[in-house]
């Protein structure tokens, strides 16, 4: 996750379950990994984004998947 653009007031990204927030400074990145090294997810990971009460927050995000990563596919029409 890229911060291109810092609120005034607000706007964290926080993981509960680990206890950490990060607050959004223009131009920082911040880098996780959401699976173990067998694949496996790693709840812990769930993160949340805070809502922004004074400003704007801008940011971008990108996943990178270093093995093959299937996703499922359900019917909509059953």
């Amino acid at each position: 996750m890229t911060v291109l653009q810092q609120p005034d007031a607000g706007g964290a990204t926080v993981w509960p379950m680990l206890g950490v927030p990060i607050f959004p400074e223009k131009g920082s990145a911040a880098m996780w990994f959401n699976t173990s090294s067998d694949s496996q997810p790693d709840y812990d990971t769930k993160h949340a984004a805070c809502p922004v009460l004074l400003g704007q927050k801008w940011s971008k995000t990108r996943n990178i998947f270093f093995k093959y990563f299937a996703l499922s596919i359900y019917n909509v029409d059953d």
